[in-house]
């Protein structure tokens, strides 16, 4: 694949994030949305007469057997991941999902290793990491700053309306603050400190059984700690701290889409201001269009093995506040 030669895309599981993921998609002059696919025949023409998509589809199967498709991007119900993913390798289609991009440890082992065997491109659909903002606190911390991490404060908390049926309080359906909201917390705490020699977590349950809030503690061998926060009954700053030895840095609210990183080092604050392109996925796609071109399975930037270590890590959660699926 050149970087003169389109990429058809098609995109399985029409709901809000699907929108947003198209309009930006579609601003990308190598992107070409090609095909969607939903269960319901109305969504489908919907979305597609909405993107000028020449192709739609209720049966994915069908989609996926269309050979000028190159990459899926699934942005479904957590709880279908894993099958939907496992189809579209299984055609031989590069593979971009949404996160959770599996419900366990198990299930993300198999895509992994069917994409190796197919020499096939996956990657989990954590946006964040691709931002500017985020890229420019990483490069901070390559430099002399804030000196050793001592503590990461993450929380991604939001007020939704509590509704039994809703996809975030139905366990059927992969529902829960942990699953939805708190894998961001934890990639932070994962891309910056690492793997942690100690989990400690507590949960807020709702009557349908998942969970309505969750605080989570990492602590590490070099004595650093991640307190880590999630919820879908209350509002947060949702922010994310990185206190050091010598200064700190801030990912400023909402940190998942953040456009300014505050920093407090040898006594000078000082405010960067990082503008989003589109919706803000332009970033991630750009990544994945580089990794095609480039024939990788994977990207350097977010490895499958950081989504192995961030799967191990809540299924040890969910295990210690008695959550399953």
């Amino acid at each position: 694949m050149t970087s003169n030669q389109k990429i058809n895309w098609a995109i399985v599981g029409l709901g809000r994030i699907a929108r947003i993921f198209a309009s930006d998609l579609i601003k990308v002059p190598q992107a070409n949305l090609y095909a969607v696919a939903s269960r319901s025949f109305e969504k489908a023409i919907h979305f597609s007469k909405a993107f000028d998509v020449n192709h739609h589809f209720t049966q994915y199967e069908e989609m996926l057997q269309d050979p000028n498709i190159d990459i899926v991007y699934i942005s479904s119900p957590h709880v279908l991941h894993f099958e939907q993913s496992l189809l579209a390798l299984q055609h031989g289609k590069a593979v971009l999902c949404e996160k959770p991009i599996t419900m366990d440890v198990n299930q993300l082992e198999i895509l992994i290793d069917l994409a190796k065997k197919k020499n096939l491109f996956l990657m989990e659909g954590l946006w964040t990491r691709f931002l500017p903002s985020f890229e420019y606190i990483l490069d901070k911390l390559s430099s002399p700053g804030i000196g050793k991490i001592n503590l990461l404060k993450s929380d991604f908390c939001f007020k939704a309306t509590y509704n039994p049926a809703d996809r975030l309080f139905d366990k059927k359906l992969g529902g829960g603050s942990l699953m939805d909201v708190g894998i961001y917390p934890i990639f932070m705490s994962i891309l910056f400190l690492g793997i942690p020699v100690k989990v400690s977590a507590s949960s807020i349950m709702l009557p349908t059984g998942v969970d309505a809030s969750c605080t989570i503690s990492f602590e590490y061998s070099d004595g650093s700690q991640a307190i880590l926060e999630s919820s879908i009954v209350y509002d947060t700053p949702t922010e994310m701290m990185l206190i050091g030895s010598d200064g700190r840095l801030v990912l400023n609210g909402p940190f998942y889409k953040s456009e300014k990183v505050t920093s407090y080092i040898d006594y000078q604050l000082e405010e960067k201001i990082f503008p989003l392109e589109g919706n803000g996925f332009l970033y991630e796609i750009n990544e994945v269009h580089q990794c095609l071109e480039q024939q990788l399975m994977e990207s350097q930037k977010l490895p499958l093995s950081l989504s192995l270590i961030a799967q191990n890590l809540m299924q040890e959660i969910r295990t210690q506040i008695n959550l399953s699926y």
